[in-house]
């Protein structure tokens, strides 16, 4: 019974994986949510470009004609870290940039697309969107896993 519970465990771990590896492929839609009782909210599309990723904002009840700030940080939207990719600012509600970095490797790290009111008032946050994988909505594993989850899969007894 043991045998039978570890291999639906590690069956489950390779189908995640394999799932989150192929949500890195195409386009990744984030909602954008509301913070400090802004109305801003939206989406963020990440779209992989040869090696680089594009960032589309799109978010509603912007601040007309006031150039808003926008970057990629460490952390996530409850625990926001450093800047790690500077954003084109988001003018009537709309921003696309692209970064130096695959959808990939934004997907694996712990990374947040994040808005501020201004220039002026770069501490108030006013939307934001942790940067997750469609599959399990969580950061998926890293390094070998899935080779290792298929190796194990691979040399499980099969239990009658």
């Amino acid at each position: 019974m043991k045998r039978l519970a570890l291999f639906a465990a590690l069956a489950a771990a390779l189908l995640a994986t394999v799932a989150c590896e192929a949500g890195t492929k195409g386009p990744l839609t984030l909602t954008m949510q509301e913070q400090n009782n802004s109305g801003q909210t939206g989406t963020a599309t990440l779209t992989p470009r040869d090696g680089q990723t594009e960032i589309a904002i799109d978010i509603t009840a912007s601040l007309a004609g006031v150039a808003q700030p926008a970057h990629i940080h460490a952390g996530s939207c409850a625990n926001l870290g450093a800047v790690r990719f500077p954003l084109s600012n988001v003018t009537d509600g709309t921003s696309t940039t692209t970064v130096d970095a695959d959808l990939a490797t934004l997907q694996q790290g712990a990374y947040a697309v994040n808005v501020h009111q201004s220039a002026q008032e770069i501490a108030v946050f006013t939307s934001c969107a942790d940067i997750t994988t469609p599959a399990t909505g969580a950061v998926p594993p890293r390094g070998d896993s899935a080779r290792q989850a298929a190796h194990v899969l691979q040399r499980a007894p099969v239990v009658p």
